[in-house]
């Protein structure tokens, strides 16, 4: 299942769906989260079965009581045994940059927040992230042991957050 509040964007898995029959899209924003979770198409999803929802680079361009909002609610709606990957644009790696980009965004009217490594693990709380934890994008490789050069700076995290290690 595909969802975006992008138009252009929601058109290319609608084409899809003409290939894929298994493949389902659905028109919505995360800003209204209680409507995206009731969507048909989403609630049409089977909730005895864990789910996989994946957040890349969509936590960015929503406020900080949105994204804990929306988080909120994912936890509260999966089904045990699922799980939240979550890809994160940060101001911890490379701020200078990280300014200049929101500063650019701010030019043309949009609003871009990137989190700390500690706002990141807060919004995936109260679950515990599986292994490695959040970690910088680069690094995002089973079994790899690479480590990020001085030159490289993925300038984001990446993190899976899972119902079977929730903390309570």
């Amino acid at each position: 299942m595909y969802v975006d509040n992008d138009p252009m964007v929601y058109a290319h898995p609608r084409t899809m769906l003409d290939v894929c029959s298994s493949t389902k899209a659905v028109l919505a924003d995360i800003e209204q989260i209680g409507e995206l979770l009731n969507h048909p198409g989403v609630q049409a999803l089977d909730d005895r079965r864990p789910t996989a929802v994946l957040l890349h680079d969509v936590l960015p361009w929503v406020s900080d009581e949105l994204a804990e909002t929306a988080m909120a609610a994912l936890r509260a709606w999966l089904p045990d045994g699922s799980a939240i990957s979550v890809t994160h644009a940060t101001t911890d790696m490379a701020p200078d940059a990280m300014r200049a980009l929101v500063a650019h965004y701010a030019e043309a009217g949009i609003t871009y927040r990137p989190r700390t490594l500690e706002q990141i693990r807060e919004l995936l709380a109260p679950w515990a992230t599986l292994s490695p934890g959040v970690i910088p994008t680069t690094q995002w490789r089973a079994g790899s042991s690479r480590s990020i050069s001085s030159g490289e700076n993925p300038g984001a995290y990446a993190a899976i957050a899972h119902t079977c290690h929730r903390i309570e």
